[in-house]
């Protein structure tokens, strides 16, 4: 694994810390994934959101966070260098348990 993986690893570990304090109660936000771009300055951060009808209030309350999740990292990790973060719903986490459920049916 290299370097920016695991670093991207790290970002989602304390992102779910960090979401699981800050994000209110009516809506679940799971942090699924981070993905580094090609030269680890930018990390996309892939979420589940429940319920799906709050996804759109939930990532606007994602960007809006961004910055506090920087100040929260530098904090809390030993990242020479806090990538730019940015935040997706995890399609392929949504596919999964769609498949999960019709597998079960």
């Amino acid at each position: 694994m290299d370097r920016h993986q695991k670093a991207a690893e790290e970002v989602a570990h304390r992102a779910a810390d960090f979401l699981n304090r800050e994000a209110n109660r009516n809506t679940l936000i799971t942090v699924t994934r981070a993905v580094p771009s090609r030269d680890g300055h930018i990390i996309n951060i892939f979420v589940s959101i429940y319920p799906q009808n709050q996804e759109a209030l939930a990532l606007v309350f994602l960007k809006r966070k961004r910055s506090e999740l920087r100040e929260f990292l530098k904090k809390t990790t030993r990242l020479q260098h806090i990538p730019t973060l940015d935040f997706s719903i995890d399609y392929e986490e949504k596919t999964r348990d769609t498949l999960d459920k019709l597998s079960n049916a």
